[in-house]
């Protein structure tokens, strides 16, 4: 059943990404218990997805907890909106969770870490969204700013227990620094994985042997310009996902959903290719780029970025399909075309 308030909405979310943390430490540990070469620290050193798992949940909760105390209880019950955009984001969030429960509690060593942490990525993207657009709604009228700032993302104390950094690969720290940033935790390799989680990963770039995605950008400080416009639709400026539209993001993260049956996208964006495009969506090795890749890449009405970049953590814009495919060829390798599904030849 669908909670009636925004803060039901975002309470559940904060016990999803919890739930998701412990059961991806569970089924890491597990993991390195098997492993001969693993090493014998008894925690689970922080990863890409470890540190998204951790940092979600308490930012979401941080920039409700800061609206709600401008706006006031007003706030918490929100609007059917808001309350719709939330409720869509905890589905997609629970349904990888439950994946990940199944995996800790069962024998098999095989989890798509790809897949999860783009959605755990996505899901934070869209949460924040839907929460300052509701703030921004919400001020109309009233003498308080029109802008909320986005909180930095923490890892919160009860979950240091569980995971830490890994020794053999963090830089020097200075003793004095504070040990839950999470530009400096997100830093950190896991190198204990084997070959059957590294064939599902997604990476860009010459990475240095790692088993998952590099780990989520830190959000940086946020200015006065808080949200970046791309047609009708504002989105929070905080990370490489904020380039894409809202409509691509959620082809991202949800991989089983189909190309809408309207013809243009809220921000122009037309969702069937012209025919007078096909030459520009051929690739190397008889890769192409599909309607769908497209679609899940697309910023504006003719302009798109690269998915295949966003683990790096940027993401250029490109005009056209013609630029889009240059720079895939000449800066990507056939081995990264193979992990998207959308880039395959039919």
């Amino acid at each position: 059943m669908e909670p009636a308030t925004v803060i039901g909405l975002v309470t559940a979310l904060v016990e999803t990404y919890a739930d998701g943390f412990d059961d991806y430490t569970t089924w890491k540990s597990k993991r390195m218990a098997a492993n001969h070469y693993a090493g014998r620290g008894g925690r689970v050193p922080y990863c890409a997805l470890a540190t998204s798992l951790a940092v979600s949940g308490s930012q979401i909760k941080a920039t409700y907890d800061k609206a709600l105390s401008i706006v006031g209880s007003d706030f918490s019950t929100g609007d059917a909106y808001c309350r719709s955009l939330l409720w869509a984001q905890l589905n997609v969030l629970s349904h990888r969770v439950a994946n990940l429960h199944r995996a800790a509690v069962s024998t098999s060593p095989l989890v798509d870490l790809a897949d999860v942490i783009r959605v755990s990525e996505g899901v934070r993207q869209l949460s924040l969204h839907a929460l300052m657009d509701l703030y921004r709604r919400t001020a109309l009228g009233r003498p308080i700013p029109k802008t909320l700032t986005l909180p930095l993302p923490r890892i919160p104390s009860h979950h240091a227990h569980r995971a830490s950094p890994a020794p053999s690969a963090r830089p020097y720290v200075d003793e004095g620094a504070e040990v839950d940033d999470a530009e400096t935790l997100a830093e950190t390799n896991d190198d204990d994985d084997d070959t059957e989680t590294t064939s599902m990963t997604v990476y860009s770039g010459p990475l240095r042997f790692q088993s998952e995605p590099p780990s989520p950008p830190p959000t940086p400080k946020v200015s006065d310009a808080i949200f970046e416009a791309s047609g009708p639709t504002l989105r929070p400026n905080n990370s490489v996902f904020a380039l894409f539209c809202p409509e691509a993001m959620n082809l991202q993260v949800n991989l089983q959903k189909r190309l809408p049956g309207v013809d243009k996208c809220s921000c122009g964006y037309s969702w069937r290719t012209r025919s007078d495009d096909r030459e520009a969506l051929v690739l190397k090795e008889g890769f192409k780029l599909t309607e769908r890749y497209l679609a899940k890449s697309h910023v504006g009405s003719d302009a798109y970025g690269c998915v295949l970049c966003t683990s790096s953590g940027r993401s250029e814009r490109y005009e056209g399909a013609r630029h889009l495919r240059d720079h895939i060829n000449t800066c990507h390798t056939k081995w990264q075309l193979l992990h998207d599904a959308d880039c395959r030849a039919t």
